[in-house]
């Protein structure tokens, strides 16, 4: 029987960020952080894409953005190799 189960969240939350799946692992490429009006903060791009590990129970960052971004497409073409 297949459930839902809560996993470790993200550093930055965030939506409108793009989701692939390679090979059984998740990427998230970017995405757009909340606003926090009682903290002052905007709505922002955010520039990371990370891995979730499932081992481990964490994302990992695997690159920066040249510019931060969010509501990108992503998709997985050809052959890849992972680390």
């Amino acid at each position: 029987m297949s459930s839902w189960q809560t996993l470790t969240s993200l550093a930055v939350p965030r939506c409108h960020a793009g989701l692939v799946n390679i090979q059984g692992r998740l990427y998230l490429v970017g995405g757009r952080t909340p606003a926090n009006l009682q903290e002052g903060r905007r709505p922002g791009s955010v520039d990371t894409v990370e891995r979730y590990n499932d081992q481990l129970d964490k994302w990992q960052l695997l690159a920066k953005l040249r510019s931060p971004r969010h509501d990108a497409a992503c998709a997985a073409v050809g052959q890849f190799y992972l680390l």
